[in-house]
């Protein structure tokens, strides 16, 4: 029965891309493309390799959001985002270090470009520019359709990287719901989105370290589509979140495993793995929420990367007992590797753990402590008492105390008392 499910995808997935074909050939015939335009993703990278991404479109016109759009206004603007027009099998050049290197786009209007450079990258930057081209199709009315790729490659004052879940951990959109996840992605705008109230002030500190001058990157991963891409751009800018975020999305389409959701789960550890493989002398934090996959996930990491992984803060949004089980095995990964595990439904217990490790400023601790209080006045969830820790005096003694029950007993009180848990060796070695 598998193989015939297989087999019938394979030839509904045939058939979309010939549909597709044919309707490009009819809308090239009938004087299309009119105006296009490239939208650059920001991207990664390092010494050695450069990550391009990106998709052509048609241009739809859309602006940015509001504070004072009605709500048929955003509506418009996500129905030119949902039925945006790929232009497939465009050519592009980029230019870079004096070549000139070619990309094309698949069916969905999609390019993806890894360039290594030819020599050492310029000293001290943190961002590197490569200046994109359409080559073809062309539309001779519009003149020349450029536009910039940003790579974000870490500096001299990088000392880690922050990987972060988008859905329910910066921003509430009931991504444990499917209905509530398409309701929260495709209604509303960046100013009607609200983010977690500490999340803006942690990832501030983070981004700049326990000096307020390093340049660490911070990287998101969403359920939602590329089609927003713009969407959660302006609003981790809005809300002062990243001045020029890193945003991973998934691509909504057909594909030979099913009519997609493209599956999260292996964009989010595909995507950790090369960023840990990238950049080898680096260490990670990961964030992400109890109420979809990423305890699973931040598990498999911690176990194929042993010792890369500073820390990982997880936001307790879910109170389902089948999602305890993913956060067991979580705990017991962290505490065998020697790293640490923030279970808080806030994000104070968070900051107080990077300051005590001297990953960000201690004064930042206040500031999110304060953006905490808007969140208790509204009714929201809040930690009210001091952690619970669970732990032992090293890493196998934690480990030990985990798979002794300890983790469930902390459990069990800290959501009787709204307390923050809290996985960490007495003794740990210490961060790089």
């Amino acid at each position: 029965m598998a193989r015939v499910r297989s087999l019938a995808r394979r030839i509904t997935l045939r058939a979309a891309a010939a549909a597709r074909a044919v309707r490009n050939r009819a809308y090239l015939s009938l004087g299309g493309p009119g105006s296009m335009e490239i939208v650059a993703y920001r991207g990664y990278g390092g010494e050695d390799r450069l990550h391009v991404k990106g998709r052509v479109l048609a241009d739809k016109g859309i602006r940015p959001g509001r504070a004072d759009d009605r709500l048929w206004h955003d509506l418009r603007n996500m129905r030119k985002r949902v039925l945006s027009r790929p232009i497939p099998h465009a050519r592009l050049v980029a230019t870079f270090q004096g070549r000139r290197l070619e990309a094309s786009t698949d069916d969905l209007g999609y390019f993806d470009l890894w360039i290594r450079p030819d020599g050492p990258l310029a000293p001290g930057r943190s961002w590197v520019e490569v200046p994109l081209e359409l080559v073809a199709p062309l539309n001779r009315r519009q003149g020349p359709v450029r536009a910039t790729a940003q790579v974000r490659v870490p500096g001299p004052r990088t000392r880690f990287v922050v990987v972060s879940d988008m859905d329910d951990t910066v921003v509430r959109t009931g991504a444990t719901s499917v209905l509530s996840l398409l309701r929260e992605s495709f209604t509303g705008n960046a100013y009607t989105r609200v983010p977690f109230p500490g999340v803006a002030a942690l990832y501030r500190a983070l981004r700049a370290g326990a000096g307020g001058d390093e340049e660490n990157p911070l990287l998101f991963v969403s359920r939602s589509p590329w089609n927003l891409y713009d969407l959660f751009q302006q609003f981790l800018q809005l809300h002062e979140i990243d001045e020029r975020p890193v945003v991973f999305l998934r691509r909504w389409g057909l594909t030979e495993e099913g009519l997609t959701l493209a599956d999260v789960k292996g964009l989010k550890y595909t995507l950790i793995s090369q960023m840990l493989e990238l950049h080898a002398g680096l260490p990670f934090i990961l964030v992400g929420d109890s109420g979809q996959k990423d305890p699973e996930i931040y598990r498999e990491v911690i176990r194929a990367y042993p010792g890369r992984v500073l820390a990982v803060y997880v936001r307790n949004v879910s109170r389902d007992p089948a999602r305890a089980e993913g956060v067991r095995a979580l705990a017991r990964e962290v505490a065998a590797q020697g790293s640490t595990l923030i279970l808080a439904a806030d994000s104070v217990e968070m900051a107080r753990h990077a300051a005590r490790n001297g990953w960000i400023d201690p004064s930042a601790v206040s500031a999110v402590a304060g953006e905490r209080a808007v969140e208790r006045e509204s009714g929201g969830r809040v930690d009210e008492r001091p952690a619970r820790h669970v732990g032992g005096p090293d890493a196998a003694g934690t480990e030990a105390a985990v798979r002794a029950g300890a983790l469930d007993r902390e459990l069990e009180e800290a959501e009787r008392e709204h307390a923050p848990v809290v996985v960490e060796a007495e003794h740990r070695d210490s961060p790089r």
